[in-house]
């Protein structure tokens, strides 16, 4: 599902995709390489082609997100800026420090954008929900294979 409908036309939109796509014919020639990849992930895809940005939210992320707007509407008005949590570590040895969350490829939504992606989510809850759930599944299944490799390990 994108809005507004044609994503070649309009200048901002979202969809999701309920798995990874690994071959889509048509990706929009804006894309660059990461948001080509971005736009096919598992999660929600928000893009606007007039800042070049394509924001890539895990169903956990939209669940989060969700929650936060049903709790503060200021979003409403003021629009919000959405984007990929990242932890920066820092690499400068001259200047040691801790690491930080940061949002990375960022969306500025305004009111009614936020708004109409709002109303997406609340309607497609469930399907959030479920990724949110496989990916919480898949994440015990990976630590459960590493713990396995660790206490296996030969002296």
């Amino acid at each position: 599902m994108t809005l507004p409908e044609s994503k070649e036309e309009a200048s901002w939109g979202f969809h999701t995709n309920s798995r990874e796509i690994y071959h889509l014919q048509t990706l929009p020639a804006w894309l660059n390489k990461k948001q080509q990849k971005s736009w096919t992930e598992k999660g929600l895809a928000i893009w606007d082609k007039t800042t070049g940005s394509v924001t890539h939210l895990t169903g956990e992320q939209v669940l989060q997100i969700y929650q936060h707007w049903q709790s503060n509407t200021e979003w409403q008005q003021a629009g919000f800026l959405i984007g990929e949590p990242a932890y920066m570590i820092p690499l400068n040895k001259d200047k040691p420090g801790e690491g930080q969350w940061k949002l990375t490829n960022t969306t500025q939504l305004s009111g009614d954008q936020a708004q109409k992606v709002f109303e997406f989510i609340q309607k497609t809850l469930i399907s959030f929900e479920k990724m949110a759930q496989e990916d919480r599944e898949e994440r015990v299944k990976a630590l459960g294979i590493v713990y396995n490799i660790i206490l296996n390990w030969p002296d």
